[in-house]
């Protein structure tokens, strides 16, 4: 299989959905089952997450002020939740995004900042 970026090798992607054979398709009945397939996919993803530590946390619990985090930002939320006594929650997984998890540990914060860096604050939505 090649990747994009492959030197000499021609990838070629679309946005339609596909058979069990790969092949590109319009059929409504097997977008259908596309779409169903990968609702089961994530379903039994959530599942597994149920039964794995899905969230890292640092800093005071008790704080009255926690921070979301994940990815580079982590480390500079950590730092300053040491240094003014804070709570960090740190998602392991973002898709599927173990919200049952977070808001486990978010329930005693009064304000929660949510650090990322992206375009989109995808995390904070």
């Amino acid at each position: 299989m090649a990747f994009p970026g492959t030197r000499g090798a021609i990838v070629k992607s679309d946005s339609y959905e596909h058979d069990e054979y790969g092949v590109t398709t319009e059929d409504a009945r097997l977008i259908a089952r596309g779409h169903e397939k990968r609702l089961r996919k994530m379903k039994a993803i959530e599942d597994e997450l149920r039964r794995r530590r899905a969230v890292m946390t640092y800093g005071d619990p008790d704080s009255e002020t926690a921070i979301v985090t994940w990815g580079s930002t982590k480390g500079a939320a950590v730092e300053v939740a040491e240094e003014r006594g804070l709570f960090v929650v740190q998602p392991l997984y973002l898709h599927s995004l173990s919200t049952w998890e977070i808001v486990k540990h978010l329930q005693s914060a009064r304000k929660v900042v949510c650090a990322e860096v992206n375009a989109k604050g995808q995390l904070g939505t």
